[in-house]
């Protein structure tokens, strides 16, 4: 067959709308995509024995083994080659994934998610072979879902840089061509504790994009935030992760606590044994799949040996001599005593820690501190316990007949407490205030012996009027953000408190999402009043004033809170919209909880006349604005569902569950006055669904199992309960 694509004689071929696709050079891309692909069935088998044979060798090592490729350009954005590509399916990626998935275990294919996402994002650059930092993000989520770890969906929140680049594309065009790259900074919590020779040549010398000085690059990186997870992972990779920080190996250092990135294709298993790895993860560009790695690799002499190579090589080039340093990693990261199970937050089902009155005792035992002024602590509700209805939800499926659901919602007083000369500790993860007298107020996950061992003495002084605002693990969550800490501004309002007259609002960090500046600013709280206690985390209060807000899981909220959100962020009013929309919102397969089987599910929406899209990267206002269309809400369980509030009361809610079943988006329906329905994967849960006991029973071990777990939705349910709602 003769196409346009073997008619192009240069290894950047120009396709639609900008786009830059490599189709030749050293690895002749292109050839992938023949009727007789470069990647034949031989290879095929060779990779299926290669990945089966890593999996087995690993594990006999307790080690847990993914393989992530990184599909070519051309696979993902064919759609944009302008001309004839003969066989998209000769794809390395398709070829495993379509004849040999079930034989290889270990192997993810992100070709359908990404793909997805097209029109969505630019997943990768258009003038350059690599995924962008959004499409890097993609792969990662379903990184995190095949090893079944909460992902950081923050890391698009955090700061970053932007500009003109010249990438690889678009450097080789005649004149060269740039486009708007971004960069996040991803090192915000991981530090960078080790680089290999090669890497701090290549620093020292500027020499940063040397590409003989790419492969053999070894860096580790240790993250002590008590959100990371106790894990110690080693991810061998390419260009496609990157020693520095500002692509997987980022994305990754910022959720686990110790990641070592190598670049290279093959498999140091000394290495991974050396430094008692609990996960070990390969990642390969897809065009390099024509060549099947042997895993012979010792990096370390791997890396002197090239370094020394090029050395030789270009040692005029040198000005000042370079004395070859091959450090080794310390020996703390061979000791794996100090990687611990993780432990999470339960979703909303934290207990209150009850005092205890030695520790009572305790605190009003250790020595005072008269800085500032000793005033009577006082304490008012601002909001009384109240009693609201509540409905069941609605169903398509078959309720067990011994179901007993909350037929009230039984709202917890809301109050403010000021406490004045106030020993405040938190971490993000804990919190406590003491009062001059010893007595403790808003504890929170802080036990009796952690109260012993606080050095009471080492309290850094803040004058002013502070606000205990987000003492939780969830304060970077969507959900909790807006339900469980921003209404705290609303409250001090109905209070009586000037916002303008607040010093200082105390959080364990302020800048890793986008939504969370963006709220406060609204407020008028720019970063000057934003006290951050990640390295700071005990501190003196002139004044400290707790705003006590019990949501539990939704089924104790106040009606105030949603209200207030959409008093906040007002929609356009309901007469000045001209389009009313049924929205379903997708979390597919590979986001935590994803639908596995959605593609299933969309022309059945499509059918039904509705529109779908993601939340991720839209602002509060934007949201507020679609929701404000909205007649008829679908969405798996998830943070998205907060933007009800910014819907007409009455509408249409269907939530889909897997097994990690929690009735917050119930609640919330039942304030809002919306018509909640639900469709479960089973019927086993639907206790937790309408009982306040029983989620808060789910919220101890039970609930780790299932919180990160893609599910399927059965498409007759699901075609039931849109047909039911219209």
């Amino acid at each position: 067959m003769n196409s346009v694509a073997q008619q192009q004689p240069s290894p950047v071929h120009v396709g639609k709308d900008g786009w830059l696709f490599l189709t030749a050079g050293n690895n002749n891309v292109l050839d992938l995509y023949r009727e007789n692909s470069s990647f034949t069935d031989k290879l095929a088998r060779q990779w299926v024995e290669l990945l089966n044979s890593r999996d087995e060798k690993l594990k006999a090592m307790d080690v847990r083994y993914v393989h992530l490729p990184a599909p070519e350009k051309l696979t993902v954005l064919h759609k944009f080659f302008d001309g004839e590509i003969e066989n998209i399916q000769g794809s390395p990626i398709i070829q495993l994934s379509s004849k040999y998935r079930a034989e290889i275990p270990a192997f993810i294919n992100p070709v359908n998610y990404l793909s997805r996402q097209i029109d969505k994002s630019p997943i990768y650059w258009k003038t350059d072979t690599h995924w962008s930092c959004w499409g890097c993000f993609a792969a990662y989520q379903l990184l995190c879902s095949q090893l079944q770890v909460e992902c950081n969906r923050e890391l698009l929140h955090y700061p970053y840089d932007e500009g003109q680049v010249m990438f690889d594309l678009g450097g080789k065009l005649s004149p060269p061509e740039k486009e708007t790259g971004r960069f996040y900074k991803l090192a915000k919590n991981a530090q960078r504790i080790f680089a290999n020779g090669m890497v701090q040549f290549k620093e020292q010398e500027n020499q940063l994009n040397e590409i003989h000085l790419h492969v053999g690059s070894h860096v580790v990186y240790r993250n002590d935030s008590p959100d990371a997870v106790k894990q110690r992972v080693v991810l061998f990779g390419d260009s496609f992760s990157e020693y520095r920080p500002h692509l997987l190996t980022g994305m990754l250092a910022e959720t686990f606590q110790e990641v070592h990135f190598i670049w290279n294709s093959n498999i140091d298993y000394d290495y991974v044994e050396r430094v008692k790895a609990d996960i070990v993860i390969t990642e390969l560009a897809e065009r390099f799949m024509t060549t099947v790695p042997t895993d012979k690799l010792d990096i370390e002499s791997f890396s002197e040996k090239t370094l020394e190579a090029f050395l030789e090589k270009h040692k005029k080039s040198f000005t000042a001599e370079f004395e070859t340093r091959f450090d080794k990693p310390c020996e703390k990261l061979s000791k794996k005593a100090d990687i611990k199970p993780r432990l999470r937050d339960v979703d909303g089902g934290v207990k209150k820690v009850e005092l205890s009155e030695d520790v009572s005792q305790l605190a009003a035992n250790q020595p005072s501190n008269t800085k500032f002024p000793i005033k009577p602590t006082t304490s008012r509700a601002i909001f009384p316990e109240e009693t609201y209805h509540c409905a069941a939800p609605q169903m398509v499926q078959s309720v067990p007949a011994d179901a007993v659901y909350d037929k009230t919602l039984d709202v917890r007083a809301i109050r403010i407490t000021e406490v004045y000369n106030a020993k405040v500790f938190l971490t993000g993860m804990k919190s406590l205030v003491i009062a001059p007298d010893g007595k403790l107020h808003s504890r929170y996950r802080v036990t009796d012996e952690e109260v012993k061992e606080l050095p009471w003495n080492s309290y850094k002084p803040l004058a002013g009027t502070s606000v205990l605002f987000a003492v939780s693990a969830g304060a970077h969550c969507y959900y909790h953000w807006m339900v469980d800490i921003l209404p705290k501004i609303g409250v001090l309002e109905k209070a009586g408190f000037k916002l303008d007259d607040i010093d200082h609002l105390l959080m364990r960090e302020a800048d890793r999402a986008p939504f969370q500046q963006s709220t406060l600013k609204h407020f008028g709280f720019d970063n000057d009043r934003i006290v951050e206690t990640k390295d700071n985390n005990r501190l003196l209060c002139e004044k400290v004033i707790i705003v006590d807000i019990h949501n539990g899981i939704n089924m104790k909220m106040n009606r105030f809170l949603p209200a207030w959100l959409k008093h906040s962020f007002p929609p356009p009013p309901v007469d000045a919209i001209d389009e009313r929309i049924k929205l379903y919102v997708s979390r597919p397969k590979g986001v935590r909880r994803g639908v596995a089987n959605e593609d299933e599910l969309l022309p059945i929406l499509e059918r039904y006349g509705y529109t779908v899209t993601a939340m991720e990267g839209m602002s509060v206002a934007e949201q507020s604005a679609l929701m404000a269309k909205v007649d008829v809400l679908v969405s798996p369980h998830g943070g998205a569902l907060t933007n009800m509030v910014f819907c007409k009361p009455g509408i249409d809610v269907i939530e889909l569950y897997g097994r990690h079943v929690y009735p917050f988006y119930n609640g919330l329906a039942q304030l809002c006055g919306h018509n909640y329905h639900a469709i479960l994967e089973n019927m086993d849960d639907y206790n937790r669904l309408v009982s306040h006991d029983e989620a808060q029973e789910f919220g101890t071990e039970d609930q780790k199992k299932t919180r990160a777990l893609s599910f399927d939705v059965d498409p007759e349910l699901f075609e039931a309960a849109l047909k039911k709602v219209g």
